[in-house]
């Protein structure tokens, strides 16, 4: 993965001490690849169902039972792992 998840120059450094400013630069500004993109979304939707209240709640994963085989398929984790949800990250990374 890229390293614009680093955020900061200080971040990327602690993961590449002999990086200069100018290599941190072209990092974050290279075009992102559709892999890198699609990690990234799938840990957002990941970390949105499982944080954020309001679709945690009104998607009702609070109800899932992981012991049931259908309600593991609904669990976020295997949701981001679908087909429908790579076609998904393809037609916005475009």
């Amino acid at each position: 993965m890229g390293y614009r998840h680093y955020e900061n120059y200080h971040n990327y450094k602690l993961q590449k001490p002999d990086a200069t400013i100018s290599d941190y630069q072209t990092d974050v500004n290279s075009p992102i690849s559709f892999e890198e993109f699609f990690e990234l979304k799938k840990r957002s939707f990941i970390y949105e169902c499982n944080y954020n209240p309001m679709i945690y709640y009104e998607n009702g994963f609070d109800e899932l039972d992981p012991d049931d085989e259908e309600d593991r398929k609904k669990m976020p984790e295997n949701i981001a792992e679908q087909e429908d949800f790579r076609q998904d990250a393809q037609e916005l990374f475009m």
